[in-house]
Parts: structure tokens; sequence; C-alpha cells
């Protein structure tokens, strides 16, 4: 939070993918954020102002479905064709909250709880 502002954080993830989003806050909100998605960073504890400086961290993706649901975990164990191919299974399975509330409370939803 000392130097990635919402402008620093948008030019550096436009690297990446323009619709990926960086979020920060207060020191207490990113430790808070951290503990609830079970990730972790560090950083140096001698850091002086404009002082240049690593941040180690959590190095593993989330892979959350359209409704916001938490789906896998991706870390360095899958090279990139793997990755694709574990990202295309759970699109391909995916099921929307709807339907599967309505499969539930159908005659055959004791498949499904």
């Amino acid at each position: 939070p000392l130097r990635d502002s919402p402008e620093v954080l948008k030019e550096y993830l436009s690297e990446f993918h323009p619709q990926i989003i960086g979020l920060t806050g207060t020191y207490n909100n990113i430790k808070q954020i951290c503990k609830n998605f079970r990730v972790y960073f560090s950083t140096p504890s001698n850091i002086k102002p404009g002082q240049d400086y690593l941040v180690d961290h959590s190095i593993f993706f989330y892979l959350m479905d359209p409704e916001g649901e938490f789906i896998d975990v991706l870390g360095r164990q899958y090279e990139a064709p793997e990755a694709i191919e574990k990202i295309k299974d759970h699109i391909n399975a995916f099921v929307p909250r709807e339907t599967r509330e309505r499969q539930k409370n159908s005659w055959y939803g004791f498949l499904f709880k």
C-alpha cells in the first residue's frame, strides 16, 4: 500500500490483460484479506520512503466461477498446457447456481446434495 496506488496497479496490470484489476487498501486491510484467502506477503521491515524493495508473496491463482465462487487453485505444479486444460474442464463443467438449486429440489435431488 505504500507505493502501489490504484493508478500504479492499473498501469502494472495492463501489461498482463486489460480485464485484470488490482485492489489495494491499508496495510491492515491487505493483511486481513490475505488471511481470508490464505495467502501471504512479506516486505522488508526497514524500508525507507521512496526506497525500492521486493515483496515476497504467494504464487498461485484462485480460479473462481462466473458467480464468484471458489473452484480450484492453480500453482507452480502446473505447466501452462495443464493449467489451460484444467481451466477448460472447469468452464465446461460449470452449472449456474439457479440450475443447481433446481436440480437439488427435483425428484432426483438426492444426487446433488
